[in-house]
């Protein structure tokens, strides 16, 4: 079998030693090492620097140069964990596989797609949460009074002068920049 082999700069393994555990892992299997992926330094760190190395992976998946991604650790694929099931879909989208070999998931085994189902599932866990826990914010702080929201500085003299202005001839657009407000905000107060 055809397979790539895609490395990361990591705090449990360095990717050269990644790297040698993966042939080493490719040579036993009787597969085929055709392509080697990298990301190193401040890309790994930063999410929204882009990961040349992975990107690389997945133009050369949609090309079919390769059936399978062997990555050593699935902590280093992607930047979080809805960024892992995309990433994974995509690759099965062209018909590449993926396996993570320290932890012994192969999306080409039976139970492979019901992991990465499981990892779905998580991703949604993981949103429900956050969304919960902003909820649970906003009402305590509504709770002390604390107004939500972005500052307004609309108030009755503001509106008074917006429909002055209007009733003089100007646009709206020339009414919201002349009084800071937005389009909207004029709109509403005619």
């Amino acid at each position: 079998m055809r397979v790539a082999i895609y490395t990361r700069e990591s705090h449990l393994k360095p990717s050269n030693d990644q790297l040698i555990a993966m042939r080493q892992f490719a040579l036993q299997s009787g597969d085929s090492v055709v392509a080697i992926f990298s990301d190193k330094g401040d890309q790994c760190l930063n999410p929204r620097e882009p990961m040349t190395g992975l990107e690389s992976l997945m133009k050369m998946a949609e090309k079919r140069v390769f059936s399978k991604v062997m990555v050593w650790d699935i902590s280093i694929f992607g930047n979080s964990l809805e960024d892992l099931v995309r990433l994974i879909q995509r690759l099965q989208s062209c018909k590449v596989e993926v396996l993570f070999q320290n932890q012994g998931i192969d999306t080409s085994n039976p139970e492979g797609p019901t992991v990465l189902k499981f990892v779905d599932a998580m991703t949604h866990y993981q949103k429900t949460l956050i969304a919960a826990k902003i909820r649970a914010g906003q009402q305590r702080a509504l709770e002390r009074g604390v107004k939500l929201g972005r500052p307004t500085n609309m108030n009755e003299s503001v509106r008074i002068a917006i429909r002055l202005l209007h009733e003089n001839g100007l646009g709206k657009k020339q009414i919201a920049k002349q009084l800071r407000v937005g389009v909207c905000t004029v709109i509403a107060s005619l």
